[in-house]
């Protein structure tokens, strides 16, 4: 995921973000892996700014591009977004139409609101179970997070579609010509989450789609993310801590990870890789790992094991398409895997990586085929 990297320190420094923005600030993460900032057109709920990681789940998504000079899209889309799914409109009554019969809500926060989560936090562990089944949601590349439009366009501008465009979908705007009036007052109200000049260089454009898609799929998380945060201890969930955000993020830009889903509530994550490939990234708090110490003198589990266990150089998990759980002891050979410590203001938490998991539908469209669906 191009945004990954970006928050690793790639990407503008805050004061360029400022500008960009118009004075607010991005929602990602910084560098360290420290708290999240507020956007300027977004109020971040106390609860979920608590936890450390970014969104809960994150994937390629749908891009609607509206100029009224198409074949500059069609070379944007050929050179800076070649595997992003897009639609590209000449006339923006055209793109507005497609949007309102073709980008409702995410099913996730239609989900949401069956469960009434907001007011029903207890019911994380069903939306938790509803997040990973999304994970095999053939129509999930479909789903539209973003409209990048032109300003200066015959009988509707960018603006105006923009405030027509559903409220859901996060706005960018572009433009050839240089101007700034109304384009703060745009971004204080909401009406779009950035201006972007045509041509701009180092990459400024793709940093703000990246952008973009984090800051959707972090809206639509938000209601989970605020159930965990008011239901968990800090000491349950490896979500609260900074340390394990880094972690986790280092490892799906190694993985070059195309998907992402939260799997439990400790922090477990899965991740898919374009071709399809699915990692596990598990964690396990204070507690599980000394639950697994305390059982590490069983008869079954071999004595060189029993020491790497001990010394917390290996972690033990089982990841099933229900979540990720610790094996009966005999079983723990099989099932452990190198481990790095990550320190919490509660406790230590040990992470590993789980190559190739088995835990998605077997029929279930990647990336790539996705991709090659849509060029033919």
């Amino acid at each position: 995921m191009g945004l990954w990297s970006w928050l690793f320190g790639n990407g503008a420094s805050d004061e360029e973000k400022d500008s960009e923005t118009g004075g607010g600030e991005s929602q990602a993460s910084d560098a360290s892996g420290g708290e999240e900032k507020k956007a300027a057109t977004t109020e971040q709920p106390e609860l979920a700014d608590r936890l450390a990681v970014g969104p809960l789940l994150d994937h390629t998504a749908t891009t609607v591009l509206v100029d009224d000079h198409p074949d500059f899209l069609r070379s944007l889309v050929m050179l800076r977004l070649p595997d992003e799914p897009s639609r590209i409109f000449a006339y923006p009554e055209k793109a507005l139409e497609w949007l309102r019969a073709n980008a409702p809500p995410h099913p996730l926060t239609r989900k949401w609101q069956e469960l009434d989560l907001e007011r029903q936090p207890r019911k994380w562990p069903e939306a938790l179970a509803a997040l990973r089944a999304y994970a095999n949601d053939p129509k999930r590349f479909a789903v539209v997070s973003t409209l990048l439009s032109d300003y200066d366009m015959p009988r509707m501008n960018g603006m105006q579609l923009c405030q027509q465009a559903p409220a859901h979908i996060v706005k960018i705007m572009q433009s050839g010509m240089v101007f700034s009036d109304g384009i703060e007052q745009a971004i204080k109200a909401g009406i779009i989450r950035q201006f972007v000049p045509k041509g701009s260089g180092e990459g400024k454009l793709e940093k703000a789609l990246a952008e973009a898609r984090e800051v959707y799929f972090r809206q639509v998380g938000q209601p989970l993310a605020e159930a965990l945060a008011s239901q968990l201890a800090r000491e349950q969930s490896a979500l609260f801590t900074s340390g394990f955000a880094v972690w986790l993020w280092e490892h799906m830009e190694r993985l070059a990870a195309a998907e992402m889903y939260l799997w439990d509530s400790v922090g477990s994550h899965v991740v898919v890789q374009k071709e399809g490939t699915a990692h596990a990234l598990c964690v396990q708090n204070p507690q599980q790992a000394a639950k697994v110490v305390q059982d590490a003198r069983s008869e079954h589990v071999p004595q060189t094991l029993r020491q790497e266990l001990l010394d917390r150089k290996k972690m033990v998990c089982r990841v099933t398409a229900a979540g990720v759980e610790i094996p009966p002891p005999r079983e723990w050979k099989r099932h452990a895997y190198p481990a790095v410590s990550v320190e919490g203001e509660h406790g230590t938490f040990l992470c590993c990586h789980v190559p190739k998991v088995d835990v998605l539908a077997p029929d279930r469209l990647s990336l790539h085929a996705y991709t090659e669906q849509e060029q033919l």
